[in-house]
């Protein structure tokens, strides 16, 4: 069975800038942090109040789930054209009945205002890190230096180990097997800011897995580079998932590699 590109990623995206701080040098900046009730058209009086005294809102986060009494709205502020003064701005917002706590956090310097009130960082209820993709780069590239061509292993073994792990959570979060479990893979990477995923075939009797990913984090650092594939950690993942399914021994190919200068980082996972 396959799944088009477009139903794989939503149709065309357009890059998130994740609501982690903001740097904006000659503007006056805050994190706004606001505990509010848990009910539909409470944080459209916040934000009101905050339109009405001209505070612009560059980014943030927000969080009020089914189920939770209350709510949570923290916002990167430019207060640089405010029309009050700062306490009275708290005091109103204070003062609004749906708003149980509001926290005012300032710059850690002139013109850089970074998350300090939120930690730790979590994904789908999972604790999580960002690490970015020079230094995914870095790391991998440093392991090839040192171990040569057993770095590959390492990273492989690595990703196997990792893949059966994340099947192990699709089950027992979401119920779901199959192709229903890779399309919610491919999903929660494309969330991650792993890469766009293509399901091109899977069929689980032999079993054959064809993937296409674009952008993938381990080989972006290495793009048009020529040579070989640059994807191990992939590899190992998706053969970790494809033998957890199956309880066959597979090997994970990558045919197409970014690093060569394809389009996209292709991958073939079946019995050896």
């Amino acid at each position: 069975m396959a799944m088009g590109s477009s139903e794989a990623t939503g149709g065309r995206t357009k890059p998130m800038s994740f609501p982690c701080g903001v740097h904006a040098p000659g503007r006056e900046l805050f994190q706004l942090c606001v505990t509010l009730e848990n009910r539909p058209g409470d944080l459209a009086e916040v934000a009101a109040v905050l339109a009405e005294n001209n505070v612009n809102i560059l980014s943030g986060h927000i969080e009020a789930l089914p189920g939770q009494g209350h709510g949570l709205f923290s916002a990167f502020i430019d207060i640089t054209e405010v029309s009050t003064n700062l306490a009275s701005l708290l005091e109103e917002l204070e003062g609004l009945s749906s708003v149980l706590e509001v926290k005012l956090l300032e710059p850690v310097m002139p013109g850089v205002v970074v998350n300090r009130a939120l930690f730790p960082l979590k994904f789908m209820g999972e604790h999580a890190v960002i690490v970015d993709v020079r230094q995914v780069g870095h790391m991998f590239g440093r392991l090839g230096e040192v171990f040569s061509t057993g770095a590959s292993v390492i990273i492989y073994e690595m990703g196997l180990r990792a893949g059966n792990a994340l099947l192990a959570s699709i089950r027992e979060n979401f119920g779901v097997e199959g192709l229903d479990a890779l399309k919610l893979m491919a999903a929660l990477g494309m969330a991650r800011g792993w890469c766009r995923t293509e399901v091109v075939e899977w069929d689980e009797e032999k079993p054959r897995l064809v993937v296409r990913m674009w952008d993938l984090f381990e080989c972006m650092p290495f793009r048009n580079q020529g040579g070989r594939p640059r994807s191990h950690f992939m590899r190992g993942l998706l053969a970790g998932v494809v033998k957890a399914m199956t309880g066959v021994e597979v090997m994970a190919r990558e045919t197409r590699c970014i690093a060569k200068g394809d389009p996209y980082c292709e991958f073939v996972v079946e019995a050896p």
